[in-house]
């Protein structure tokens, strides 16, 4: 028996060990990697073997700079959390993955308690540079519980650069504005969220309700994907899935209370599997292009309502399945609206039930 307590005891001591919270504690526009700036005191991956997996946070206020190439230090990253009015400047030279070196996901958590902290308005700035993902986003998210504070605001602004997310396969998915607020905006550069496997459901989440209806702090959570410039690729490695074969990274906007907006100015956005327009979702075409290559379903239920607004650029909702490249209003009591004063708008098949509209 005692010989079996220290066995567990060293194997307890050593799960302890391969995880380590490095808190920052540099100053505002302080570099990522020096070693004093971390409480730890040394960079996150740079703490050899003892620690394979870190927990990055960065909080009260500060806004440190990434702008080298880290991916040849020995550990890994299993999360990296921003809040407390923080924000992380990605710049170029930057390259960093966030993936525990154990296998597993990795997370981006930016205004968000998945994990252990309290959420409050965090940003990421990525102006160039490299940053992959293999695992999970949450943005403006509070995952279970109650609000600590109202209103939780996460945003990702890439002006420069490529940040891919690769959901590694099974059931995982990317949240932008589940409980609080969340955007994710494309000003430049390229931004990806998709999925590695080619048979497994992954979902993009926008302003979907999970649970903050109930919280007095923040009643109507929202998410934005907004494209001025750049690219933006949600879908399944970069090749059309077909059909339920292949189900990919699908993208929800606004479910229960919470509002799902796409707003596309310029650039390109391509969305390689379902848009689900779901209940209180926007979308805003005024220049640039989004494609959907395999079928928007807008206010496709029961009671749910979409509104659309083309008044600029160029939509090609193409259809890889079925129901066409877009099916609206099917559902008792839902209404689904597209009005379109300007633009071009191709579609491949279109089914639309009595409750939707559209003008143009």
């Amino acid at each position: 028996m005692k010989r079996l307590s220290v066995l567990v005891v060293l194997l307890s001591i050593s799960a302890v060990a391969s995880a380590q919270v490095n808190d920052w504690v540099g100053a505002d526009d302080g570099l990522w990697n020096v070693a004093s700036n971390w409480s730890v005191g040394s960079v996150p991956q740079d703490t050899g073997t003892t620690y394979t997996n870190e927990i990055v946070t960065i909080q009260n206020g500060t806004s440190p700079i990434l702008n080298s190439d880290q991916t040849g230090l020995p550990g890994g990253i299993s999360s990296v959390h921003v809040y407390g009015d923080s924000t992380l400047k990605i710049q170029a030279g930057a390259n960093l993955n966030i993936a525990p070196t154990t296998g597993g996901n990795g997370y981006l958590y930016i205004a968000s308690n998945y994990g252990p902290v309290t959420p409050s308005s965090g940003t990421v700035l990525m102006s160039g540079g490299t940053v992959a993902i293999t695992g999970n986003i949450q943005i403006g998210t509070i995952g279970s519980g109650t609000l600590t504070v109202p209103n939780p605001t996460g945003t990702l602004t890439v002006t420069g650069g490529s940040l891919t997310q690769t959901a590694p396969g099974g059931y995982t998915y990317a949240e932008i504005g589940s409980d609080g607020t969340g955007s994710v905006i494309v000003d430049g550069g390229i931004v990806k969220i998709q999925e590695a496997s080619t048979a497994s459901t992954c979902h993009l989440y926008v302003g979907c309700d999970v649970g903050a209806a109930d919280d007095p702090n923040n009643p109507t959570p929202s998410g934005l994907l907004q494209v001025i410039s750049g690219q933006l690729n949600v879908g399944m490695n970069g090749t059309v899935s077909r059909g339920f074969l292949n189900w990919g990274m699908t993208c929800e906007l606004g479910t229960g209370a919470g509002k799902g907006i796409i707003k596309v100015s310029g650039g390109t956005a391509t969305f390689e599997q379902y848009i689900y327009g779901i209940n209180n979702a926007e979308l805003l075409l005024t220049g640039g292009t989004l494609i959907s290559q395999e079928n928007m379903r807008l206010a496709r239920g029961t009671g749910y309502i979409f509104n659309g607004t083309i008044s600029g650029g160029y939509l090609d909702a193409q259809c890889n399945w079925y129901n066409g490249g877009i099916d609206m209003g099917n559902g008792a009591g839902s209404v689904g609206t597209i009005d379109q004063t300007g633009g071009v708008v191709h579609v491949q098949g279109l089914e639309l039930a009595n409750n939707a509209t559209g003008t143009g």
